[in-house]
């Protein structure tokens, strides 16, 4: 089954590619929406925020890593940063009291301009590789896309060229299909209207450092989960579970069969 909310994604993202016992930062922590509290406990992440009132445990830029971060101390890295640009002084994305603008940055200065999601995808790239560590760090962003100035801007498909420009290795993606709502101004459609956010994984070397995600299913015999090691493993491996597989197996084979008296004794008719 597929996550179906961005604390699910992070999960499956985190158990599939993430350094075991490597050390986690949410460069962009936000509201910390990206987050369940059981992810919380499990990798306690360090927090980092440019906005002292998020509560971050870290106040600082996410293109000056090296000022609060030793190099190479960080194993995995989560960015979720801006996706849109030119946001208005009174729209829900921008400056409206209680819209986006406050809670996801939406309104900062530098988000001016066509490009202005484009620009900070390399500062950023820069500044994380001296942070993770060689041979093992993991980059995960969550990325949409945007019409800016009737030009569709292929934010993510920005930041996967740069990221191999400079030498990251693309390892994984998912997409998150959202409810899209109808623009209220617009009168002529030029563009698909999309509702995709894009989750894109890196690493800082040819590889991956992730031991991959057991995978469990539900015994046929005891009805408990256990995880498969074998791809047609059915049951947990307990010989009561695989005698009463094998019965239910004949069962399903050989239909119910009725015992009827025989004048030379008991025949079996189907």
């Amino acid at each position: 089954m597929k996550p179906s909310s961005d604390p699910a994604i992070l999960d499956e993202l985190l158990a599939l590619h993430h350094a075991p016992r490597g050390t986690v930062a949410d460069m962009s922590w936000g509201l910390g929406k990206l987050w369940s509290r059981e992810l919380l406990e499990r990798y306690q992440p360090i927090t980092v925020d440019l906005d002292p009132r998020k509560g971050a445990a870290i106040v600082g830029d996410w293109t000056h890593q090296s000022d609060y971060f030793a190099p190479a101390s960080i194993a995995t890295e989560i960015w979720d940063l801006p996706h849109i640009s030119d946001a208005g002084a009174t729209g829900l994305v921008g400056g409206r009291v209680g819209g986006w603008g406050e809670r996801y940055g939406t309104r900062a200065p530098e988000l001016k301009g066509p490009t202005a999601i484009i620009d900070l995808l390399e500062p950023f790239l820069a500044s994380a590789w001296t942070s993770l560590e060689p041979g093992r760090g993991t980059l995960i962003v969550k990325i949409a896309d945007q019409v800016r100035q009737r030009v569709l801007r292929f934010q993510p498909y920005w930041l996967w060229l740069l990221a191999l420009t400079r030498g990251w290795h693309a390892c994984d993606r998912y997409e998150r299909r959202r409810a899209q709502v109808p623009h209220n101004t617009s009168q002529i459609q030029e563009h698909i209207r999309r509702g995709t956010t894009h989750w894109l994984v890196f690493h800082n070397f040819e590889g991956c450092p992730g031991e991959g995600r057991v995978v469990r299913r539900r015994c046929h015999g005891c009805d408990r989960m256990f995880a498969v090691r074998r791809r047609d493993q059915q049951t947990c491996g307990a010989a009561v579970c695989r005698q009463r597989l094998s019965r239910l197996n004949r069962t399903s084979t050989h239909p119910s069969v009725t015992v009827m008296p025989s004048p030379v004794g008991i025949r079996a008719v189907a």
